[in-house]
């Protein structure tokens, strides 16, 4: 007959020992002043290797602190800039992840970074070859300026399409070595 009082559907709590241990220790863990807790949190973190399931129980704990902590965005910021004060060592997540954007520069700065960018522009100018700035142009740079299409048509650039890789290679270094001379 007690068989059949088990059947009506009455729920019957079940104890488990796990429970207990957990409460224990979180009562343990709540008492001990903050430095400690940091220095055995940190030892045991270097001691042990973390599985996939306490990478999701960190997970969900830190989703929960941002979901619970979820002020506006100016006393967001306030929030990150007083915690890196007030604890020392230890980096917050905000800290490592940047959630938050960089603040807007006004135009002063911007202008004064633009500036500073354009000092050294000399370097990547085009240097002047010609002996004497004040000298007419050659035939051969009149052509390097013309437009491709204007040139197309001409016996020069059509033959150079047509001429094997040999033929190009053996004129790529006749003009190396005619430029060199040129130059001494």
């Amino acid at each position: 007959m007690s068989g059949e009082e088990d059947e009506d559907g009455d729920w019957v709590d079940v104890h488990h020992s796990s429970d207990e241990e957990q409460e224990e220790v979180t009562e343990k863990v709540q008492s001990m002043p903050e430095e400690e807790r940091q220095a055995k949190a940190a030892a045991v973190s270097m001691s042990r290797l973390l599985t996939q399931d306490d990478f999701k129980k960190i997970r969900l704990a830190q989703l929960a602190k941002e979901v619970s902590s979820a002020p506006g965005k100016n006393q967001k910021r306030k929030i990150v800039d007083s915690d890196d004060e007030s604890r020392g060592e230890v980096l917050s997540l905000r800290n490592i992840e940047r959630l938050h954007k960089k603040p807007k520069s006004d135009k002063e700065t911007r202008l004064a970074t633009a500036m500073a960018g354009r000092t050294d522009r000399k370097e990547f100018m085009k240097k002047r070859t010609k002996l004497n700035p004040h000298a007419s142009s050659t035939n051969k740079e009149k052509k390097k300026n013309k437009s491709f299409m204007m040139m197309r048509y001409s016996q020069n650039v059509r033959t150079k399409n047509k001429r094997s890789f040999r033929d190009k290679q053996i004129a790529l270094r006749e003009a190396l070595i005619k430029k060199k001379k040129l130059q001494r």
